[in-house]
């Protein structure tokens, strides 16, 4: 009886594990890629900054994700909203980006920043 019940422990041990790995993999993932491109998008040709790669935006990702946990140990039930937001809201991101970059002229957003610097 005692084996069934540590033999539980571990596989629920093991799953949670899984899921937290896979999770973080998942978001570093697709924050990196919306976030390289995002950049390339916008910083490169306003400020003429140096193109991000796809490996600085995932390491970037993930030193700030762990400078910045957002992770609530006392609550124990799994919010699906939360969830599916978490999932969406990097292409959510990209989505809204890209209607700017297409609709919203760079020469006109960066004539609008240099007025606003000086």
């Amino acid at each position: 009886m005692k084996d069934n019940n540590i033999s539980k422990v571990i596989l629920t041990c093991s799953s949670i594990l899984f899921i937290g790995v896979v999770s973080f993999v998942y978001a570093v993932i697709t924050w990196g890629f919306c976030l390289s491109t995002a950049w390339n998008w916008y910083m490169v040709p306003i400020f003429h900054y140096p193109p991000l790669t796809l490996l600085e935006a995932w390491v970037l990702i993930m030193v700030l994700s762990l400078a910045r946990p957002n992770i609530d140990y006392s609550k124990h039930e799994i919010d699906v909203g939360k969830t599916v937001g978490s999932l969406l809201s990097p292409w959510f991101t990209l989505f809204i980006l890209s209607i700017i970059k297409n609709y919203v002229l760079i020469d006109q957003l960066q004539a609008t920043i240099i007025e606003m610097m000086k």
